[in-house]
């Protein structure tokens, strides 16, 4: 394999010496080690050469102290401009403090015209003052890593679906139904109105907030309730059917015991919304409602105990998440594609948990 270095300022004052001796071109390739053509490019690029006019131009003796500097100059201004301006540093900066993500500025801005990596390689090597991974991009900056290996999790979802298959040949009657028999339209995400169901649990207390994920426009809705407790779900469940039945035909979840009892299917049931559960181990087949978690997160970190946190607090964080645009919408916000149903207010329901409206759909 070939090696290439380039000269040093040794080098050229050695060029210089043997131009002043009247030594040839090859004679000083030859002392220094490099090939013909590299002297001759070396002499040419860097003798300054004076203009006066179009037939007359003069060329100033090499000298070496000159051609490093310019070498020097050349090798510092080497590539192309970067394209991050104090205008993009202060417009990155405040949409990332509005809780907007890379790829939301990259694909909503109409002055940026640049790639969602590019935003951020500039952040992740703090190009942006002010702006750190840790304290401005999602998961502080890291990917998301399982625990399990791919052998241990191929074992453990092996486990639970051999587990799931028993329960389900043990009771003959059952509401819901397996991930596996959801209609393929809907895996697809090509019919809306079909939703995904997780919990954001508190540690110190029992209080969690309920969220709701439409499949295909990413629309979310979230409900802060007691604990986990049939009642208290079923509860919140009703308050969402109230403000959003007409537009929710199946809800997705996983084989929690708050979701998976007789209570919430009967719920279901009536309302006539199909229930899928999803494979235990098996969060990716959720990922809507995932992502919809780790995006409330941004508002209310792990630590936070809902007892203290009001419905219209949760309403406000919802409403800036509905209103940030997504790239699985087609780069449009879900607002734009999930408006609410026209509805009047027929009574109020108010406790010392949810305040909220039952909803007549006309």
């Amino acid at each position: 394999m070939r090696s290439f270095k380039h000269l040093s300022q040794a080098d050229r004052a050695v060029i210089q010496r043997m131009l002043a001796e009247r030594a040839s071109i090859q004679s000083i390739a030859d002392y220094l080690g490099y090939s013909r053509s590299a002297i001759y490019q070396e002499i040419n690029r860097h003798t300054q050469t004076i203009t006066f006019s179009e037939d007359f131009k003069y060329s100033k003796p090499y000298d070496a102290l000159q051609a490093q500097d310019l070498a020097n100059r050349s090798h510092y201004s080497v590539g192309r401009a970067t394209k991050l301006t104090e205008a993009k540093k202060h417009q990155i900066r405040k949409s990332l403090e509005r809780g907007m993500t890379p790829e939301m500025i990259a694909n909503t801005s109409r002055t940026m015209h640049v790639t969602t990596r590019t935003i951020y390689n500039w952040i992740n090597y703090y190009k942006i003052p002010g702006v750190t991974p840790e304290t401005h991009l999602p998961m502080a900056g890291r990917r998301h890593r399982r625990s399990l290996s791919k052998k241990s999790r191929k074992t453990a979802l092996k486990r639970a679906r051999d587990k799931e298959a028993a329960q389900l040949s043990a009771k003959q009657k059952h509401y819901w139904v397996s991930i596996d028999k959801r209609p393929k339209p809907i895996n697809n995400r090509q019919k809306p109105f079909h939703w995904e169901m997780d919990g954001v649990e508190s540690k110190q207390s029992s209080y969690l907030v309920l969220t709701f994920v439409e499949r295909k426009t990413r629309y979310m809705v979230a409900i802060r309730t007691k604990s986990k407790r049939s009642t208290d779900i079923a509860r919140a469940i009703e308050s969402f059917i109230s403000m959003h039945g007409d537009q929710c035909h199946s809800i997705t979840h996983d084989r929690g015991a708050e979701f998976l009892n007789n209570t919430v299917s009967l719920l279901l049931s009536q309302y006539k919304i199909k229930q899928y559960v999803a494979h235990a181990y098996s969060a990716w087949e959720r990922g809507s409602s995932e992502n919809g978690n780790r995006r409330l997160r941004q508002y209310f970190p792990k630590g936070t105990d809902f007892k203290n946190v009001t419905q219209t607090e949760l309403n406000e964080a919802i409403k800036k998440i509905n209103n940030h645009s997504l790239k699985g919408s087609d780069v449009k916000t879900p607002d734009l594609f999930l408006e609410p149903a026209r509805a009047r207010t027929t009574k109020i329901f108010q406790n010392d948990l949810i305040s909220y409206r039952f909803w007549v759909i006309f």
